[in-house]
């Protein structure tokens, strides 16, 4: 009788627990709602896609870099300016470190490197604001991405080197005060024949050079 009795309760709790998965089953809302992000999230296919990012962040970083090559940029407000300019590090940070098995991701982390150097250069090695966000965005993206060990110590091992080149290259250029184009315009020598493009939101500033070199321009908003 008491086996009898257990087998029983078994066949009692097996018909509970069916209907308990039954209900459950039916009940709408935020399960089935965070059971289907979680499905997205883990998706091999929604990683490469946001993968692509990595490739509008590098020609982010190459932007900012034309703009300190061709403009004389004057902050009027730098602290609302950086944070806005650390939000958007962060939030690339963000979607590289998801999509850090992508293929997208992982060749741009290799060449976010080089384009900071750029910026580097760009910013005649002074403006550090504007240099270290990216540059921690990308060592820290290189560290964790999915590619060869090997070929990322190798690679760090080259970034490296060329950082320092660049820096002793600097400073040698300064010591002897040898100035390049890349340079900024000397403030003396502009002109007040002021252009205005059609919109009147860009003011065009001629810079009047000695007559062997063509004249530089640069634009304001």
């Amino acid at each position: 009788m008491e086996i009898l009795s257990k087998i029983q309760k078994r066949k009692e709790n097996m018909e509970n627990i069916e209907n308990i998965e039954v209900h459950s089953a039916k009940l709408p809302g935020k399960f089935d709602f965070w059971r289907i992000v979680g499905k997205v999230y883990k998706n091999f296919w929604t990683r490469q896609i946001v993968g692509f990012s990595s490739i509008w962040y590098l020609l982010f970083i190459f932007g900012v870099a034309k703009d300190f090559y061709t403009h004389i940029i004057t902050f009027t407000n730098p602290v609302s300016l950086f944070a806005l300019y650390l939000m958007v590090n962060l939030f690339f940070c963000l979607l590289m470190f998801y999509s850090r098995l992508s293929i997208a991701t992982q060749i741009c982390s290799f060449l976010l490197h080089p384009c900071i150097l750029v910026l580097f250069i760009m910013t005649d090695f002074s403006n550090y604001f504007a240099i270290l966000p990216p540059l921690i965005v990308s060592t820290f993206i290189l560290c964790f991405s999915k590619a060869n060990e090997t070929t990322k110590t190798v690679f760090f091992t080259l970034y490296a080197v060329m950082f320092v080149c660049a820096v002793i290259g600097f400073k040698v250029m300064a010591i002897f005060k040898i100035t390049v184009p890349l340079m900024p315009p000397d403030y003396s020598m502009r002109s007040d024949d002021y252009l205005y493009s059609p919109d009147r939101h860009y003011r065009i500033v001629m810079y009047i050079d000695p007559p062997e070199t063509e004249n530089r321009t640069a634009m304001y908003y």
